[in-house]
């Protein structure tokens, strides 16, 4: 079975009209938690799709903190020193 997260992840990278073949691409899915799991946040390279965070049971706010940190720890500080 496929994890659903992922799945939703996948649809969206595939059918992305950036180019999911040419650069990498940020996913973040977001949904009810049925299976335990309520969010996700992906890197898409290529054909592959690694997981940066994967969120149980949290808010809509704890989505853009986890999203937040994460895009910093990918381009650095450059922009908060």
């Amino acid at each position: 079975m496929i994890e659903p997260q992922l799945a939703h992840a996948a649809t969206a990278y595939r059918s992305s009209p950036f180019g999911y073949d040419k650069e990498d691409i940020l996913i973040v899915t977001a949904d009810g938690s049925g299976d335990g799991l309520s969010s996700s946040i992906r890197i898409g390279m290529g054909k592959e799709i690694g997981a940066a965070a994967l969120l149980n049971h949290v808010s809509h706010g704890e989505i853009k903190e986890s999203l937040s940190h994460h895009i910093c720890d990918s381009i650095g500080n450059a922009f908060y020193t």
